[in-house]
C-alpha cells in the first residue's frame, strides 16, 4: 500500500464495539492485519472472516450482506 494507516491508534480512541469483515484472499489489505487488531482489542473487535473472499468480493458475500442487514435493522 502507498499509505500506511495506523488503525490501532484510531481504535484506542473509540469507545464502541467494532465489527470488521475481512476476506482471507484479500490482496489489498492482508487478512493478518485484522487478526492483529482482534488480538489487540479482543473485547472491542468482532472479526467476521469471509473465507476465500477477495477485497472487492466482500460486498457481494452473503455473510457480509446478511450480517449488515441484521445490524442495520
Amino acid at each position: 500500500m502507498k499509505y500506511k494507516f495506523k488503525t490501532h491508534e484510531c481504535f484506542k480512541k473509540l469507545d464502541m464495539p467494532i465489527t470488521m469483515f475481512h476476506g482471507t484472499n484479500d490482496r489489498v489489505i492482508p487478512y493478518k492485519s485484522s487478526e492483529k487488531l482482534k488480538e489487540k482489542f479482543p473485547d472491542k473487535v468482532e472479526l467476521i472472516t469471509l473465507r476465500n473472499e477477495s477485497h472487492r468480493g466482500t460486498i457481494f458475500n452473503p455473510t457480509f450482506r446478511n450480517t449488515l442487514r441484521k445490524y442495520l435493522k
